[in-house]
C-alpha cells in the first residue's frame, strides 16, 4: 500500500471530538471572560447650588483583569482550560476524573465565572461517557486481524 499510511487522526476514538469540543468551549469562555466586561458600577454625587441641586451619575464597565489584577484572572481562566487539555486522547476514567475536576471548577466560581463554563463540563462529561472503557478497545484490538 503505497498510498495510505497507517497514521491515526487525532480525533479517530469515540468521545475524542467531544474532548475537543470541551477544549474549545473552555478556551471560548475564557477568552470571552478576559474581553468582555464583567463588572458593572455606578456613582452618584448631588451638587448644591444655592436652592436647585443636581445630580450626576457615571456608570463604569471593567473587566475581570480590570478588577483582580492581571496575574489572580490569567491563573483562574486558565485553569478550565488545562484541565480540558488534559482530557484530549486519555482514557475513560482520566476523562471522567477531569470532568468531575471542571465541574467542581464551575460549583465552586458559580455564583461569578462558573456558569459559562457549563457547556464545557457537559462535552466532557459526553466524552467520558463516549470513549470506551480499556477493557473494550484491549479486546476489540485483539480480535481484529
Amino acid at each position: 500500500m503505497v498510498g495510505r499510511t497507517s497514521r491515526r487522526s487525532f480525533v479517530g476514538r469515540r468521545g475524542d471530538r467531544w474532548a475537543v469540543a470541551s477544549l474549545l468551549l473552555a478556551s471560548g469562555a475564557s477568552l470571552a471572560l478576559l474581553i468582555l466586561p464583567t463588572y458593572e458600577g455606578q456613582s452618584c454625587e448631588t451638587m448644591l447650588n444655592g436652592s436647585a441641586s443636581a445630580t450626576r451619575c457615571l456608570e463604569t464597565h471593567t473587566t475581570l483583569i480590570d478588577e483582580n489584577g492581571s496575574w489572580h484572572a490569567l491563573i483562574l481562566l486558565m485553569l478550565p482550560v488545562v484541565i480540558a487539555a488534559l482530557g484530549l486522547g486519555r482514557s475513560r476514567a482520566t476523562r471522567s476524573a477531569l470532568a468531575l475536576m471542571l465541574g467542581s471548577f464551575a460549583l465552586i466560581t458559580g455564583f461569578s465565572i462558573g456558569n459559562v463554563y457549563l457547556p464545557a463540563v457537559v462535552a466532557a462529561i459526553v466524552a467520558a461517557r463516549r470513549t470506551p472503557r480499556a477493557r473494550a478497545s484491549r479486546q476489540a484490538s485483539l480480535s481484529a486481524p
